[in-house]
């Protein structure tokens, strides 16, 4: 069973979403707790560890975007933004949100959510049989400088990179997110001479593991996870010549 969060100011949004997945999905997600501003959301998700959080975005002092910032690119969860709002769907996008649902958020939105889930989960661990069986030598490895000392990762692994001030946040296939103490650009100048493209001012991918580009207001590269990773239109041409 899937642990999950509310963070919604709106107390009849809230509860409205809670009594759907009670009447409907009481045994794929038990509700653990709901929080009517990100302070509060903050804590409840660091005393239950939820597997979702379904976040609402406008809301007084923080919206919800900010939560990112609680967790340093450290978040064990998956965010589904709940939103009257369409307009933030780019954003929801960029900032690697699981989920993105409209209100009124209805059963058929949960129960395509929790296929997404499965179809994720089940990723993940085709990746982690794939790793397991990648033998000894047959990938080179990156040397990631953490506060904690030193982390060592193979290239196959690596899925992107993001920025994070001075900082970036590196993302691998089996869910792990490690923060090292160097920019982004540091780190693209070390990581040169491996398959890896700089598609954006705040993104490196593996271009290992990409499935498609989309374009809607914007360009979008779509790696195998599903995730999708902003590709500035000055990258465009060198992006498509590359992968060519």
């Amino acid at each position: 069973m899937l642990l999950a969060v509310i963070i919604d100011d709106e107390k009849n949004s809230s509860e409205y979403l809670k009594n759907i997945i009670e009447r409907y999905f009481n045994s794929h997600i038990h509700i653990t707790g709901i929080a009517d501003n990100i302070a509060e959301g903050v804590s409840l998700i660091r005393n239950t560890n939820p597997d979702i959080v379904f976040l609402d975005i406008e809301m007084p002092n923080e919206n919800g975007f900010k939560l990112f910032d609680y967790f340093n690119g450290d978040a064990k969860f998956e965010v589904v933004f709940t939103t009257a709002h369409e307009e933030f769907a780019i954003k929801a996008i960029k900032n690697n949100a699981f989920d993105y649902l409209l209100k009124p958020v209805d059963k058929i939105d949960i129960l395509s959510l929790l296929k997404k889930y499965e179809l994720r989960k089940a990723e993940k661990q085709k990746n982690a049989i794939n790793l397991f069986n990648i033998r000894k030598g047959d990938s080179r490895k990156i040397t990631l400088t953490t506060q904690y000392g030193s982390v060592f990762i193979e290239e196959c692994i690596f899925l992107y990179a993001k920025a994070a001030g001075s900082y970036c946040e590196i993302n691998t296939i089996d869910g792990r997110s490690i923060v090292i103490s160097k920019p982004l650009g540091d780190f693209e100048e070390m990581t040169k001479e491996f398959n890896f493209f700089r598609t954006h001012k705040s993104y490196i991918i593996n271009l290992d593991h990409i499935s498609e580009l989309i374009k809607k207001d914007e360009y979008m590269i779509v790696l195998k996870n599903g995730l999708r990773i902003p590709l500035s239109v000055r990258k465009r041409d060198e992006f498509i010549g590359k992968i060519s």
